[in-house]
């Protein structure tokens, strides 16, 4: 089901999950889902905005894959028989491709689940989500923020145009482990999305930049704003996050 804003205006990124029974896409979490210690919830403002900064999408069903060192096999968690990851189909999304594809429609084959890469240990994963953002904006996929993931493998992260893109949401996963199965749960969190104004990354912004050396570089106002913002006189734990919730309120009530 779609969803709008209240005011009318389009929003920012819509999700279009394809999978039957698959987790949705849901708001990342200032909590890390619960596992943030409470002292860091509370005062480590930059951890928090960092973690629930985008959305968290998920696998559609538990399975493992294995790599051997040159090829990688999958299957089903509780299923018996590994198989290859040439290209995988999600289990019973075939079929109802077939009855929903539009029959003039050129994408009669549903788009692979899993599809093994050319480079040694990569493989693709599609989760069975197409994202549509509004217009200026580009999708990061990254592994989520602040989670732990473990030796086994990582997420290459990627800036999808999304705003003109509108295909499978997809990122390359590394395997670093071989002979072991990996498993990815539909539970936890297998990719972190978050917004990207395409002027920031893909302009001579970046480019602009200043490097000033040294403390004799500091001026007496430099100085001065550093002992403002850090106060030696104050002790109080979270002072950082009183002051950006005082902002926030501010912001909102000049709105």
């Amino acid at each position: 089901m779609r969803k709008s804003s209240s005011d009318g205006e389009k929003p920012l990124i819509t999700f279009f999950s394809l999978f039957p029974g698959a987790p949705a896409p849901r708001r990342a979490d200032r909590s890390l889902l619960g596992s943030i210690p409470l002292r860091a919830y509370q005062h480590c403002e930059p951890l928090a905005a960092a973690s629930a900064f985008g959305w968290y999408v998920y696998p559609p069903i538990d399975f493992m894959l294995q790599w051997n060192g040159t090829e990688i096999f999958w299957k089903a968690a509780g299923a018996k028989k590994w198989k290859a990851t040439t290209a995988v189909v999600l289990p019973g999304f075939a079929n109802l491709y077939a009855r929903s594809v539009p029959s003039r429609s050129s994408l009669q084959t549903p788009f692979p689940f899993l599809l093994a890469r050319r480079e040694v240990g990569h493989i693709q994963i599609w989760p069975g989500v197409l994202v549509q953002t509004r217009p200026g904006w580009s999708t990061l996929v990254r592994g989520p923020a602040n989670l732990p993931r473990g030796p086994a493998y990582e997420v290459l992260e990627g800036i999808i145009e999304t705003d003109w893109w509108f295909g499978p949401l997809i990122s390359t996963v590394r395997l670093c482990r071989t002979d072991q199965p990996i498993l990815f749960s539909a539970s936890r969190a297998l990719f972190h999305l978050q917004p990207v104004r395409k002027e920031l990354y893909a302009s001579k912004e970046l480019d602009r930049f200043r490097l000033v050396e040294g403390l004799s570089s500091l001026s007496e106002d430099d100085w001065e704003r550093l002992e403002t913002t850090i106060n030696p006189h104050e002790t109080r734990t979270g002072l950082y996050a009183g002051k950006v919730r005082r902002a926030r309120s501010t912001r909102r009530g000049d709105e």
